[in-house]
């Protein structure tokens, strides 16, 4: 056979760009394909967009730091829109890129045919083709052999042996087969973005902020499951589909060899994916990336066994140029951050607060829990040199329209418990803790003086006990370090398999445990179980 050296050099240009989602130059022998055109006309198109949006972001950005830069609550909504406006921006990078992920891939498909084809059919450039007399058209011999495709499956032997319905299923596979690449780099695609957000949701100062960050990662979580989903779909379609029709064939033709390898080699493949099964962000990518060099394999041999050397050769091509993504991505979780207003009291001016800089409204969290220290319970607003320069301060006006004074903010009841022994030392006469779980709010101290004699209040969490689980083979001595350090005291067992940390009486308490092991320990799954006891 004789490859030209444009041939030649053509194929290694090609091979370049299989996988890729960024722009390339078109083959200009492709110029009369009409698909192809209307594809890189399109991406062009795209590019242009991504790049105007970009310059769109990086000048909202600049603006957006030199407003944070600023203090002023004054200029919060004004920061606060244009953090929003740099997240719709991204978004639209994400499906613009998303596009044209899909378009490069039939790109790309399309350029490999076409390199294959002049591989298999070369022509030297100088050669001239020249036309057969008219008088020699009746010696011209037609084969009575089937005409084979390059296509493996669009071929005389599938439509002669097997049934219509089944041939037509094989044919449906065999698309959804050439799709799989682009769904892979979508998915990717989206995995890349829910990564970069979980960053910039953990680098987020502001609760609005979060939790407009929150919500995008939800809605790129759910496009990656669907098309994790889609992913799984077809692939176990384009799996059982094919293996049954090459099988069918073979079975046919008496290949009993071939069938028993086949069968051996899908095993294999599916051990290897089941030992990887709930490890990575997801097991479809995962077994797509894995089964589809087994898959081609078994496409080649096919092939090569019926004679169909063309379309062996095809596929050869095909598995020379494959450029499979790694499928080995941590999954990524995030947790909901609780933007709670913890703060130690400290002593200081008696007019810290005053008509320019008055004491804040009291704040009720929908979620975490936090304790305060009650200073009292007045009829009308109170001068700040009661307080003594207590701070920071809170106030709350009742139902009754009585005001209730507060102050500090603490994660754990034996901090609030070392502050409360801090403002009697200070002179406050009787400050009383009260504790917000869930926005669920009870004055701890009251409770406990109106319980009866010898009655045991179990105060931090009525009626609830957590525990942190631990899956993993075994406790490094690293692992046992950190529990020790962050919750020294608690006890450590086993129990299902699986290592336990309590119980907990105090939900931040397992939370701050479950936190430190994950940011330190990202080779174990970590889960907080929690008990209610009756």
């Amino acid at each position: 056979m004789i490859k030209s050296s444009k041939i030649i050099c053509t194929l290694i240009v090609a091979s370049l760009f299989v996988g890729a989602t960024v722009a390339q130059r078109p083959i200009k022998e492709l110029a009369s394909n009409e698909e192809y055109s209307e594809l890189m006309s399109r991406s062009e198109e795209l590019q242009s967009k991504e790049d105007s949006i970009t310059l769109l972001i990086n000048e909202a950005r600049a603006e957006y730091q030199r407003i944070a830069s600023e203090s002023a609550d004054s200029i919060t909504a004004e920061r606060d829109s244009f953090a929003t406006y740099i997240l719709d921006l991204e978004q639209q990078i994400f499906d613009l890129r998303s596009q044209r992920g899909q378009l490069t891939s039939r790109i790309n498909s399309i350029e490999q045919e076409w390199v294959m084809a002049q591989l298999m059919n070369p022509v030297e450039e100088e050669e001239a083709v020249a036309e057969l007399p008219d008088s020699t058209a009746e010696e011209i011999i037609v084969p009575a052999e089937p005409i084979y495709y390059r296509n493996l499956v669009e071929n005389n032997i599938f439509r002669d042996i097997l049934a219509g319905e089944d041939y037509n299923d094989l044919l449906l596979a065999n698309e959804e087969d050439k799709e799989m690449d682009g769904i892979a780099a979508n998915y990717l695609a989206t995995y890349a973005n829910i990564a970069k957000a979980a960053e910039e949701y953990r680098n987020a100062t502001e609760e609005a902020e979060a939790e407009r960050i929150l919500a995008l990662i939800n809605d790129l979580q759910i496009e990656a499951e669907e098309l994790s989903d889609e992913m799984q779909q077809k692939w176990n379609h384009i799996i059982d589909t094919k293996y049954y029709a090459y099988g069918y064939i073979l079975e046919h033709e008496h290949r009993y060899d071939l069938v028993d390898k086949a069968s051996q080699d899908f095993s294999t493949m599916l051990q290897q994916c089941a030992s990887n099964d709930g490890i990575y962000s997801s097991d479809a990518l995962m077994r797509y990336i894995v089964g589809r060099p087994t898959l081609l394999g078994h496409e080649i041999e096919f092939a090569r066994e019926m004679e169909l050397m063309e379309a062996a050769d095809s596929l050869s091509g095909v598995r020379d140029n494959l450029n499979l993504a790694d499928y080995r991505l941590e999954p990524i979780r995030v947790e909901r951050r609780l933007f709670l207003d913890f703060a130690p009291i400290e002593v200081g001016r008696t007019n810290h607060y005053n008509s320019t800089n008055p004491v804040p409204e009291l704040r009720i969290f929908e979620r975490g829990t936090i304790y305060r220290i009650l200073l009292g319970n007045f009829r009308s607003k109170q001068p700040m040199t009661l307080f003594k320069g207590v701070q920071p301060l809170y106030i709350e006006q009742n139902d009754d329209d009585s005001f209730s004074y507060y102050a500090g903010g603490f994660a754990t009841l034996a901090e609030a418990e070392e502050a409360q022994l801090f403002l009697k030392e200070k002179g406050f006469r009787a400050p009383e803790i009260c504790r917000w779980e869930d926005g669920e709010f009870i004055n701890i101290t009251l409770a406990k003086d109106n319980a009866e004699d010898g009655e045991v209040v179990d105060m931090p969490i009525i009626g609830m006990r957590y525990m942190v689980e631990i899956e993993a083979e075994m406790l490094t001595d690293e692992i046992r370090t950190t529990i020790n350090q962050t919750t020294p005291g608690k006890m450590l067992s086993r129990a299902d398999g699986k290592f336990v940390v309590g119980t907990f009486t105090e939900r931040s308490e397992a939370d701050l445990l479950l936190t430190t092991l994950l940011d330190q320990h990202s080779n174990i799954v970590v889960t907080l179980k929690e008990i209610e006891l009756n």
